[in-house]
């Protein structure tokens, strides 16, 4: 996912992808249950992944979240804090 922003399709052809040669042992029914397990580690790192059927097929999709960064910024005026506290003479309203 580095470097593509979204992966769609079935266990198979994702477990190709991770997998070419076969040697590790990554087959497409390992890799639906590890995404489904990794739900929750995979959107902390900003992935989304679903798991459905289509067509009588199950499909995997992953989906790197944009960085807001990425959308563009607006320019935001700094705020003094003594402005908004009032300073160091602010009178005192505690009792």
């Amino acid at each position: 996912m580095r470097d593509r922003a979204e992966f769609i399709g079935t266990p198979t052809e994702l477990s190709a992808q991770i997998d070419p040669a076969g040697s590790e042992g990554i087959t497409p029914k390992k890799v639906s249950r590890l995404i489904l397990q990794s739900v929750a580690a995979l959107s902390k790192i900003g992935i989304s992944a679903v798991v459905r059927r289509s067509n009588g097929k199950r499909l995997i999709e992953l989906r790197r979240a944009e960085s807001d960064d990425a959308q563009g910024t607006q320019a935001v005026d700094p705020i003094d804090p003594a402005d908004v506290s009032g300073g160091e003479n602010a009178p005192c309203f505690g009792v």
